[in-house]
């Protein structure tokens, strides 16, 4: 019994069969066989119905506890919800941003490639421009200081030519005006022929028009069917006369002087033959006075002093034969002898110690003309390029033939590399 007299307690037993209260314990006593029993108060009646009662509020119960917590889910998730899709459309907001920033950044990036290509071309034309100007004036000074040369040994200033965009200078130039004038050769007919075609001798500036006063007359061009490099085989004078325009030099005074040059040449040719031809004239002439007009002999009343032997032309006379007293045995002649030489003897040691310091001063002079002749390349504000190779059969060739007037495919590759 429950120590709470008045408590009352459900009880089921584990078959869902019996059914009972607790008696109070007031009944619980003599009366006891008084209190209901298992067939009023327990039957199965009232065990079923109170199952049912219970069953039902447990039922009810869950169901309310799943109906609340199932709205509470509900509303979390609907709320999620709606914030997921708030998030959503701000993302997909700020995506369509993003697009229009692309969009904006791309217009920007076009926009500014192709101002960057507009600039590039414009610097480059800028200095395709700067780069023409300083040749040009730099080919005017060179022609300028060209136009005041006259003799051989001058240098000439490299004139450059404009082609492909820009200023270039042949490896064959001349260095000075001597080389220039050796181009009249028939030797240096390739070089000249080379040299023209680079400076683009046109053929008016090789031949010469006719001035005929016929009028209503078709006439005919002259030399139309030969080709540019046999019209400057045929008139080399006026190819070199063309050149020396491109260069700046003037023409009638270097051949002025260059006659001049070729005049005292030959003058003083004949003043040397003459000048070597008087001094065996004059020991003959002298040699046949003393012969004629000799004293007479006196007797010789000193002791016999051996005279100095005579030596070979390349002897070299010993000194201590020198500070004798004896007779010098120059007396007979004016000429000047080896016999008074003073200096080295030839030997082979003497002949390899020379050798060695003249190959050292070769070597030497060699490499201070190409460091000057570096420094020089270096300080000019154009390229050089290779000349253009004139083949061996334009020589060959005789000037009457027909070919087109066109430069020939070896040039024009020799251009191209």
């Amino acid at each position: 019994m429950p120590a709470n007299p008045w408590t009352e307690e459900i009880w089921i037993s584990s078959n869902n069969k019996a059914f009972g209260f607790a008696a109070p314990s007031y009944a619980q006593g003599p009366s006891w066989a008084t209190w209901p029993n298992e067939g009023q108060f327990g039957s199965p009646y009232y065990v079923d119905q109170g199952l049912a009662i219970i069953i039902t509020a447990f039922e009810k119960h869950r169901t309310f506890q799943e109906t609340y917590i199932s709205r509470e889910f509900q509303m979390q998730r609907d709320y999620i919800d709606s914030r997921l899709k708030e998030v959503n459309d701000q993302l997909k907001e700020i995506d369509h941003k993003f697009e229009d920033v692309y969009k904006r950044l791309e217009a920007v990036d076009g926009r500014l490639g192709h101002l960057e290509h507009e600039l590039k071309r414009q610097r480059e034309h800028t200095d395709s421009q700067f780069n023409a100007i300083e040749g040009s004036m730099d080919q005017s000074r060179a022609m300028t200081l060209n136009s005041k040369v006259d003799r051989g040994i001058k240098i000439l200033q490299p004139v450059a030519a404009y082609r492909n965009g820009a200023y270039c200078l042949p490896d064959n130039f001349p260095k000075t005006v001597a080389e220039f004038w050796k181009l009249r050769k028939h030797t240096k007919l390739p070089q000249l022929t080379s040299l023209s075609l680079f400076y683009n001798v046109t053929r008016e500036e090789l031949i010469e028009p006719d001035i005929d006063d016929s009028d209503g007359e078709e006439q005919q061009v002259p030399y139309a069917s030969v080709s540019l490099p046999r019209l400057i085989e045929k008139f080399p004078e006026m190819a070199h006369m063309a050149l020396a325009d491109r260069f700046g030099l003037k023409y009638g005074k270097i051949s002025a002087f260059m006659q001049r040059l070729e005049d005292f040449r030959q003058t003083a040719t004949g003043k040397r033959a003459q000048v070597e031809e008087s001094p065996k004239d004059i020991s003959k002439f002298f040699r046949t006075e003393n012969e004629t007009r000799a004293p007479p002999a006196k007797p010789n009343t000193q002791s016999t002093v051996p005279l100095y032997p005579r030596f070979s032309a390349n002897e070299v006379v010993p000194l201590e034969f020198l500070l004798k007293s004896a007779k010098s045995t120059t007396t007979e002649s004016t000429a000047y002898s080896d016999r008074t030489r003073l200096g080295w003897a030839e030997t082979s040691a003497r002949q390899r110690v020379n050798e060695i310091i003249a190959e050292e001063r070769r070597q030497l002079e060699k490499k201070l003309a190409s460091e000057k002749e570096g420094e020089h390349d270096v300080s000019r504000p154009y390229r050089t390029v290779a000349a253009l190779r004139v083949p061996d059969s334009v020589s060959s060739k005789q000037s009457g033939d027909t070919e087109p007037i066109s430069i020939p495919t070896v040039i024009l590759e020799a251009e191209e590399r």
